[in-house]
């Protein structure tokens, strides 16, 4: 009798467990259900994009082989009884051009965090300093190229927003290419020079999520349209 019991305890339990679990299930496909209905979606995977170290590094190397050359140039010079004026400047310029670009290059080839990270939240791009982007502000996207380089120029509800949050020193250099919005360029962009990524993929991962948070997707084969921009 006492097995019995026992027993019947047991499988009062297993039914109990089945019910439960039978009961997150159905939740858990109603909650499906209700975000496929109102449009919404499951969150993203985060996406890492990092500098190309191997470009920094020869870029590196190659402007450090011009700083020695210019050093080599201007010892040859002092040793002249009458030195060029013109070789000790055009000397002095290397060495400064391409001894600050290789401090650059040594920074970028020594960091390592992400360029750009890309989730569920928006897009963060280290390079512009304006901390992240929600999705909810990008209205759409467009793929350019600046000097050769890839960018993927974002449209924003409000990018005064955004571009109150530069610095000093990219403010001066958005005043700079300030020409840039008469050829087409948005106020931000996402710069992709010298990263390990595919600038098409990446443009295809955030069109995906713009269309997916403005709950509107894009008919198969459409693409939007950019306003007038430099071609690639």
């Amino acid at each position: 009798a006492g097995r019995a019991t026992c027993g019947l305890c047991a499988g009062n339990r297993s039914r109990r467990r089945e019910s439960h679990l039978n009961g997150l299930q159905s939740v858990w496909r109603s909650l499906e259900h209700r975000l496929a209905a109102q449009g919404g979606s499951r969150p993203m995977e985060k996406v890492v994009i990092r500098s190309a170290t191997r470009k920094y590094l020869f870029a590196l190397v190659g402007s450090l082989g011009v700083v020695v050359a210019g050093i080599i140039v201007l010892l040859v010079q002092a040793s002249d009884e009458s030195p060029r004026t013109l070789a000790v400047l055009g000397a002095w310029l290397c060495i400064l051009v391409f001894g600050g670009a290789a401090l650059v290059f040594l920074g970028r080839f020594m960091d390592p965090r992400p360029r750009v990270v890309i989730d569920s939240l928006g897009i963060l791009d280290r390079t512009l300093g304006v901390g992240l982007i929600p999705w909810s502000d990008i209205k759409a996207a467009y793929l350019s190229s600046v000097g050769g380089q890839d960018v993927i120029l974002l449209e924003l509800r409000d990018p005064e927003t955004y571009l109150a949050r530069l610095s000093p020193s990219r403010r001066a250099m958005r005043a700079l290419a300030a020409g840039n919005d008469l050829l087409g360029f948005t106020p931000l962009s996402v710069n992709l020079s010298w990263v390990d990524a595919n600038s098409q993929e990446v443009l295809t991962l955030i069109l995906k999520r713009i269309n997916e948070t403005q709950r509107r997707p894009l008919e198969p084969g459409a693409s939007p349209r950019p306003p007038a921009r430099p071609g690639r």
